[in-house]
């Protein structure tokens, strides 16, 4: 089977869906589609995505509308 999403729509309440990725066992994506935008998280084997709306990081419209980033990029060091 070819990798990239399969849209299993597992489950939908609202406008909160999960999804599974094709070939990636124990994968998911969760979140949630408002006013067309994805926020959320996709989970992997190796790690976990978090997709936010950029109105959570900046003030100002961008040219684009989601900032992702990986788990592992986090500092989480409260001692820092």
């Amino acid at each position: 089977m070819e990798q990239g999403w399969i849209m299993l729509l597992l489950l939908t309440i609202g406008t909160q869906l999960t999804l599974c990725w094709a070939g990636e066992p124990h994968s998911y994506v969760h979140g949630s589609i408002i006013q067309g935008i994805f926020a959320g998280e996709i989970r992997t084997r190796r790690t976990t995505y978090h997709v936010d709306k950029t109105e959570v990081y900046f003030r100002q419209p961008q040219a684009f509308h989601s900032v992702i980033y990986s788990e592992d990029d986090l500092v989480i060091d409260p001692f820092r």
